[in-house]
């Protein structure tokens, strides 16, 4: 399975998909991915370190974090409870000529909408809480809110100038170390369940294994293999919750070979035991 994320979100009659996110979640800590849809990313309560290729941008409380399609992105949530809307606008924005050129722009990498929103920025911050509250209350007629919300959305990025048309976005995601690092990523979360070295790495993606570890640890924060023991504990925790094999057994699937090494690892993550976990789901 590739990271390059092909979930479908929602359905056909309304492709929006809306997460929230605690520490009970299985995807609490939002592992590093892109995928062709546009994201937005709001913090209810605690920190947030998002990822987003090469910046690091720090969330708190209220702040707004758009993902632009393709961006390598991941966070790292602190006591923290976040949301994200995922949605594809060349879906969503069909109704007017000004829709559909926002859409065409983003899905073609030639306009970039600005990452980061105050909450200062009173029309976009109040539009989004609006369109996020819609999903959190799911009153008969949400999604008809939800999707006035988005057009109102981005009749306020367009008037307010949110984004840019220039050519760099689209170059940078040429960059040479950003295909390399899809390429790790991807190549991780296929052979999760074996044993992985940093030889085997470096080669998939062609470079030396020094030169691997400054470009994968400067782009998403964090080595290889914290990345990699960290999507092996989301894949245990789905196991958790969704099968009934065996503790030992799902260690194993997931890529461990050691019991209590994988009971460790994911107290770290988790901040509770594999069997906890089970039975607080």
């Amino acid at each position: 399975m590739v990271y390059n994320e092909l979930t479908e979100r929602g359905n056909e009659n309304f492709p929006v998909g809306f997460y929230h996110l605690d520490e009970s979640h299985p995807k609490y800590i939002m592992q590093h991915h892109w995928h062709k849809e546009l994201e937005i990313i709001r913090v209810i309560k605690g920190k947030l370190t998002v990822y987003l290729n090469n910046v690091e941008i720090e969330m708190t409380k209220n702040d707004i974090v758009f993902v632009n399609p393709e961006i390598v992105h991941g966070a790292i949530p602190d006591k923290c409870v976040y949301e994200c809307m995922v949605f594809d606008p060349e879906k969503i924005l069909v109704c007017t000529d000004d829709g559909k050129n926002i859409a065409s722009g983003l899905v073609n990498h030639t306009l970039f909408i600005y990452h980061r929103i105050k909450s200062d920025n009173i029309a976009l911050y109040t539009t989004v809480c609006k369109l996020f509250n819609s999903f959190s209350v799911s009153d008969p007629g949400y999604q008809l809110s939800a999707i006035s919300s988005l057009y109102e959305l981005f009749a306020v990025i367009c008037r307010e100038k949110l984004f840019t048309d220039n050519t760099s976005y689209s170059n940078f995601l040429k960059d040479k170390n950003l295909i390399k690092l899809k390429k790790a990523i991807e190549y991780m979360r296929e052979n999760y369940k074996s044993q992985i070295s940093l030889d085997e790495l470096s080669k998939a993606v062609d470079v030396s294994p020094k030169y691997f570890c400054v470009i994968f640890k400067g782009m998403t924060g964090m080595t290889a293999f914290e990345y990699l023991n960290a999507y092996r504990i989301e894949k245990a925790s789905k196991a958790l919750i969704s099968t009934d094999m065996g503790i030992t057994e799902i260690a194993f699937s997931s890529g461990f070979n050691d019991l209590s090494y994988f009971i460790k690892t994911f107290k770290k993550y988790k901040n509770t035991t594999p069997k906890l976990f089970r039975n607080s789901h």
